[in-house]
């Protein structure tokens, strides 16, 4: 199948298609069987849609709200985005049984003293996942957090 896009060469998942006839551009971002295509021209996004559907099984979800943990919020009238994973954060302290944790301001202030040592019997707690899920927020939608993270 060949619609014309072009693959990026910084993000091998992104593939871009330029219309220089009615000045515009179309991306679609895949991911496995993931695919949001975004661009102005509704047109365009339709029939880019179309394509797709000749040779693969579509369902379209409409207007992008959810992919791959990240909630997405579009403000037409602010021409804002808004990407969070709240409800993946709230989350974590039950799955790691930490709904008692203190809480501690990042990022992290500068001269705070660190500790390489634990409070307490800590074994219980699945230290690689918790860290892998924290690092996924920071990957995504939480670079603040990134200097906290690595220790």
């Amino acid at each position: 199948m060949s619609i014309n896009f072009k693959q990026c060469f910084k993000d091998q998942c992104v593939y871009v298609k330029s219309n220089s006839q009615i000045g515009t551009t179309t991306y679609l971002a895949v991911y496995v069987d993931d695919i949001v295509i975004a661009g102005r021209d509704k047109t365009e996004l339709t029939s880019t849609t179309d394509l797709i559907k000749t040779s693969f099984e579509v369902t379209n979800k409409g207007e992008l709200e959810y992919i791959l943990g990240i909630h997405v919020t579009r403000d037409c009238s602010l021409k804002t985005l808004r990407i969070h994973q709240e409800k993946f954060i709230m989350e974590l302290p039950d799955r790691f049984h930490m709904a008692h944790c203190h809480h501690v301001r990042t990022p992290q202030a500068s001269g705070a003293e660190t500790t390489t040592g634990l409070a307490g019997d800590k074994r219980n707690v699945p230290y690689q996942n918790l860290v892998g899920a924290l690092q996924s927020l920071v990957s995504a939608t939480r670079p603040d957090i990134a200097n906290a993270v690595r220790f």
